[in-house]
């Protein structure tokens, strides 16, 4: 989806503007609002989290950008970055947390998105020689953390590393294991892996 999408475990939140047509959804599971103030996308939230029947709310409005602030005004937000790493054996996964995901980690306080990309990703992978080809959307996706919610903000970026590179886990940070999957193995890591991975995979054509 071009819109934006933010993931919650197994639930989704989306933004529409009113004359968009409405994705593919399922539609017994997908709930629609036209709440446009602090308190009623609050209580539209709210209300979404408790239904174990609805995976998807669906903001829509005329005032779509407005609405998505007034949303992320709900939460600390905190921003991350990462990279989609390939070269001539695949793409880079790395096993953590019984989930395969790209490696990715929060931007320090006076970092950019793209140089924190960069450090997470040899810090997590032990590679070497990056290059930065292009930069892909971000993710969004809201996690608990001490009775509190969390937005967070993922910065993509497609790389590149030279082959034959050892790949040394972070074992410190729950890394168990890296592997390169080849385009045609990727079904493998999509089975057991998080949303926002798959978004970043769909936007590099995987």
């Amino acid at each position: 989806m071009n819109n934006l999408t933010i993931y919650f475990n197994e639930k989704q939140v989306c933004f529409l503007n009113k004359d968009q047509s409405l994705p593919d959804f399922d539609k017994k599971l997908t709930v629609l609002s036209n709440s446009e103030d602090l308190n009623s996308l609050k209580q539209d939230f709210d209300w979404f989290l408790k239904q174990d029947n609805c995976s998807t709310l669906v903001f829509i409005s005329e005032k779509q950008t407005k609405v998505q602030k007034l949303f992320f005004s709900l939460f600390r937000i905190i921003e991350a970055a990462g990279g989609f790493i390939h070269n001539a054996d695949g793409a880079l996964f790395m096993y953590r947390n019984n989930k395969w995901d790209l490696p990715k980690g929060k931007i320090d306080k006076g970092e950019t998105p793209k140089k924190a990309a960069a450090r997470e990703c040899k810090e997590e992978c032990g590679v070497s020689k990056l290059k930065i080809i292009k930069t892909l959307p971000a993710t969004y996706h809201i996690y608990p953390l001490k009775g509190d919610l969390i937005l967070k903000k993922t910065h993509w970026y497609e790389m590149t590393m030279p082959t034959k590179q050892k790949l040394v886990p972070q074992i410190e940070e729950g890394i168990t294991e890296l592997k390169m999957f080849k385009k045609k193995e990727v079904t493998k890591p999509m089975k057991n892996t998080f949303p926002s991975v798959i978004d970043v995979l769909t936007n590099m054509g995987w």
